[in-house]
């Protein structure tokens, strides 16, 4: 038998053991170029000036994976997938503290058992405006505002104010101690955004003798 490269046209001599071992499919001996040699077969010779050359290369058969090979596959992926996210349970926290590492944080959180929590930075809290009157309304009681921002580049957990009332001489009298419950609606989302502001107004009793000035902890 023999058959033909339909790229240079170059005849050669095949068997049937070589057509079987690659299912047809050769490379021409002289142009190195792929083709079926089952869809160029011939049972009588070519003309002479076209002479059978050497047989061509079979080209190495592609087989499909087995069932056994996929099932390895698939489970080396599940396997690999599992160990990410241990490494990503384990620095939950270390990713919670980067701005960009804060939304992966989260997104973990909600399918494995662990709790997301950003970093506490009351050194970028800002006080925007704040006031202590008395009250006319109520004498002996102080009129507290206080508006601040979050100046960090991502979300953290409400602070706690302390509000510390102090004499001439700046020594302590008292203060109020205000927690995220006392001064949050309940419509609060659950953390201080970046570049958000929130105003908090209270009304305080003064201390005896009167405070003469105070200051502002966040904590």
């Amino acid at each position: 038998m023999i058959t033909r490269c339909p790229h240079c046209d170059t005849w050669f001599r095949v068997q049937a053991g070589q057509l079987q071992a690659a299912r047809g499919q050769v490379r021409c001996g002289e142009c190195d170029h792929p083709f079926d040699a089952l869809a160029e077969l011939r049972d009588e010779p070519p003309p002479v000036s076209h002479a059978p050359a050497e047989d061509p290369a079979p080209l190495p058969a592609r087989h499909a994976p087995s069932p056994a090979g996929i099932l390895w596959i698939l489970g080396a992926l599940v396997l690999g997938l599992i160990l990410v996210l241990q490494v990503l349970w384990w620095q939950r926290e270390r990713l919670a503290a980067t701005p960009n590492g804060w939304p992966w944080a989260r997104a973990l959180c909600r399918v494995l058992p662990c709790e997301a929590r950003p970093p506490r930075r009351p050194d970028r809290i800002e006080v925007i405006g704040r006031s202590l009157t008395p009250d006319p309304a109520h004498p002996g009681t102080l009129r507290f505002h206080l508006e601040i921002a979050n100046r960090a580049r991502m979300p953290q957990p409400w602070p706690r104010i302390d509000l510390v009332l102090s004499d001439q001489r700046a020594a302590p009298l008292g203060g109020l101690r205000l927690s995220p419950k006392d001064y949050l609606t309940p419509d609060a989302p659950e953390w201080f955004a970046p570049g958000h502001s929130l105003e908090v107004r209270r009304r305080i009793a003064d201390t005896r003798p009167p405070s003469r000035g105070f200051h502002i902890e966040f904590h």
